[in-house]
């Protein structure tokens, strides 16, 4: 029966799985926002609690009017239940980006670790010139690490540099808010918009700005708890007691006692100060009397100076005119001295001319006398080894030569010839040793001819090498017709060379020895022109000289003149200067005398002043009143205070929300159930038939509604304890800097 019984169970849930799915359904919708939502919440503050603890965010934050000092940190830190204090200086500045000035809130780091900002990126300030920004002014600046930044400080800055070099991002602890996050708007409109963080030896104050407390135990409670709450109020109620009225007063006795040193050393000075001002006034009398006195010796003085320098100028003036009288005698001098030389130098000029003319011509004549002479020799001793040739192979054509006529053609030739060369005149032809030798030639030819013709007559045609023989033998007789006139024609030209080679070197003799003699005479010529210009440079140079002595007379006379004018200007400007400041010195001392006077009762009223001053001072010194303390928790944190408000008003819809899910569980449920036992009538009678009791019956639909119950709520515990809480943290980081959010399972809501 009990396996049947389970069976029926199984079957019956099968068959309703959409009811039992519902009603699974709406109970993990309700588990998940009952133990979802507070579970958030309770994630939120224990986060923060953990960044809060491992950052050491102070507990109690002491503000005061007149400020706080180490000796207050000292103080503070042996109270019981205090366990550790420390002091912070702040400081609010500018910096410029994108043509807008942004403010920039400076903080120091606190060396026992209070108030540590979380780093993000980068790492802590170790150096005097580091610091440490908040993220968003990275991500607005466009800044990064490493990069150096120049802050604009006000006139009574306490920190030692404006240039930092940027090593880190932080996330400060007690501003939790996301600067562009909807909380930030809750926070106070005058914070800054971003925050440095610097060493605190790199700040030259002894003044803290606010002493940050951390208290015993409290970092084992949870921050937002009931048992944090009234452990810091009993702490708090420690510090509003007689111990605050201690150190204030501690605190007013120290102001009051350093305002008093200041104001006798201020006093000191402004005595001094009077009393230097008194003697200045004194010594400024004492030498308006002497400036007077000065002034009147001046102006005595000055007269005579003015009848001095007139004379001296008169004087100079006359010197200058009997000057320039003298030179223009000696420029008329010059003058006739000048036309005297230009004759002289226009007829030397002339007979330069005709003398450079007769050269010219004469040794061009020379010279082409000589040219024709080496020619015609060169043509001779160039011709007469062809003419030789040429008489050797004439006296080879005849077996014999007439020698001795021909020599004797030659002779005459030769005669001819130089009778020509020396004359320059045409010769007679040589007309008998001509007809001798042509005498004594014919016969010759004559008997060669004919010996020719003979060898001509017994030639064969037949015979081997006739055409060449018969060839040289006619030309033979061809040059024997020809031999007359062309011995005739070689012997006067070996003559004619002969004579060339004999009579021109005498001749060029000739001509080199009238060349010369016509140099020397052309030299001579030049000579004198020469004597004679040179005579004429000289008196140039004594004119050019003469002159240039005149006008260097008469610059020197121009600038002596110039001079004197000069002189003359500047001694009266000189007298015009020294009256001047005589006159400017006398209005000086009349206007000094006033100043005087003005100083006089300048220095009484400046005086009273100064006087009523220290007087307002001591007064001020001895109204300054107890300072007021300012004991805060961290209830002034907008970001602890805007994460608390936010829990809680999640934690309201989340106490009255899973209220409404489990009502519509509990009709759902009873809507199923009723559903069901109708539909199931007539099963449960047969239950009952087989002798099923009500209690058994019963619990089929127990089981039934528990399982979808059981199965739901543990389904929703998983969604309420992990999903939604990692969904609302994604909402939370627009809200908060957190940079972890934990997750905690809390047993009473599972």
């Amino acid at each position: 029966m009990g396996k049947t019984y389970r069976k029926d169970i199984r079957r019956f849930i099968l068959k309703g799985k959409k009811h039992f799915l519902s009603l699974m359904t709406i109970t993990i919708l309700g588990v998940t926002m009952l133990t979802g939502l507070k579970a958030t919440c309770d994630d939120l503050r224990r986060s923060a609690d953990q960044l809060y603890d491992d950052q050491k965010l102070y507990d109690i934050c002491i503000q005061s009017t007149l400020g706080l000092t180490a000796d207050d940190v000292a103080a503070l830190e042996q109270i019981d239940g205090v366990s550790a204090a420390g002091g912070i200086y702040t400081e609010t500045a500018k910096i410029s980006m994108d043509t807008s000035a942004y403010s920039i809130q400076v903080k120091t780091l606190i060396e026992n670790g209070i108030n540590q900002p979380y780093v993000t990126d980068g790492r802590l300030p170790e150096a005097p010139n580091e610091a440490v920004v908040s993220e968003n002014f990275l991500q607005d600046s466009g800044f990064a690490l490493g990069d150096d930044v120049d802050l604009q400080l006000t006139e009574n800055t306490a920190l030692l540099d404006s240039h930092y070099t940027i090593v880190g991002a932080v996330i400060d602890p007690a501003n939790l808010n996301q600067p562009d996050g909807p909380a930030s708007f809750r926070a106070s409109s005058a914070d800054a918009a971003y925050t440095f963080f610097i060493p605190s030896e790199a700040v030259d104050s002894d003044i803290y700005t606010a002493l940050y407390l951390t208290v015993e135990n409290a970092a084992s409670l949870n921050c937002y708890s009931t048992a944090y709450q009234q452990r810091i109020a009993q702490t708090m109620d420690l510090l509003s007691g007689s111990y605050q009225t201690k150190r204030r007063q501690a605190r007013l006795d120290q102001v009051q006692s350093e305002a008093l040193e200041t104001f006798h050393e201020e006093e000191k000075n402004a005595f001094a100060e009077l009393d230097e001002a008194e003697q200045k006034l004194l010594d400024a009398k004492a030498e308006l009397a002497d400036h007077h006195q000065t002034l009147m010796s001046a102006q005595a003085e000055l007269e005579d100076q003015r009848q001095e320098t007139m004379q001296k100028l008169s004087g100079a003036k006359a010197e200058i005119e009997s000057g320039k009288a003298q030179l223009q005698d000696a420029l008329k001098t010059l003058e006739a001295s000048s036309r005297q030389l230009s004759d002289q130098e226009a007829e030397l000029a002339a007979a330069r001319e005709q003398l450079s003319q007769t050269e010219k011509e004469t040794l061009s004549q020379l010279a082409d006398a000589q040219n024709r002479l080496q020619t015609q020799l060169d043509q001779a001793n160039a011709a007469l080894p062809q003419l030789s040739q040429q008489e050797q192979a004439l006296t080879q054509l005849l077996p014999a030569w007439p020698e001795t006529q021909w020599q004797a053609l030659i002779n005459a030739a030769f005669e001819a010839a130089s009778h020509q060369i020396i004359t320059g005149q045409e010769p007679a032809p040589p007309s008998e040793a001509q007809n001798a030798f042509l005498s004594a030639l014919t016969p010759l030819i004559e008997a060669e001819q004919q010996a020719v013709s003979d060898q001509l007559a017994l030639l064969d045609p037949t015979m081997p090498g006739y055409a060449e023989l018969h060839a040289a033998l006619t030309a033979k007789r061809e040059q024997l017709n020809a031999l007359p006139q062309s011995s005739i024609m070689l012997a006067m030209q070996l003559g004619s060379v002969k004579a060339a080679q004999a009579a021109i070197p005498s001749q060029l003799a000739m001509l080199s020895q009238k060349q010369e003699q016509a140099q020397a005479e052309l030299s001579a010529a030049w000579s004198e022109i020469f004597y004679g210009e040179a005579q004429i440079q000289d008196g140039k140079k004594q004119l050019e000289s003469g002159y240039q002595e005149i006008t260097e007379q008469q610059k020197q006379l121009s600038e002596a003149e110039t001079l004197l004018k000069t002189q003359e200007a500047e001694a009266y400007a000189q007298l015009d200067e020294a009256q001047q400041t005589i006159t400017d010195g006398l209005q000086q001392w009349e206007e000094g005398q006033t100043e005087l006077l003005s100083a006089e009762a300048e220095y009484q009223d400046e005086k009273e002043k100064a006087l009523q001053q220290l007087s307002d001072a001591r007064q001020e010194i001895d109204s300054i009143s107890l300072p007021t303390w300012y004991i805060q928790s961290r209830d002034a944190l907008s970001s602890y205070t805007n994460i608390q408000s936010d829990t809680d008003s999640i934690e309201a819809v989340g106490t009255a929300f899973p209220i409404v899910f489990f009502l519509v569980a509990v009709l759902i449920s009873l809507t199923t159930i009723t559903r069901l036992v109708e539909e199931e009538r007539s099963l449960i009678g047969t239950y009952q038939s087989l002798g099923y009791s009500h209690r058994e019956i019963l619990r089929k639909y127990w089981i039934y509604a528990l399982l979808a119950c059981l199965l739901g709520g543990l389904i929703g515990d998983i969604c309420g304890f992990i999903l939604l809480p990692k969904i609302l943290f994604s909402v939370f980081r627009i809200l908060y800097q957190l940079p972890q959010y934990q997750l905690f399972f809390n047993p009473l809501y599972g």
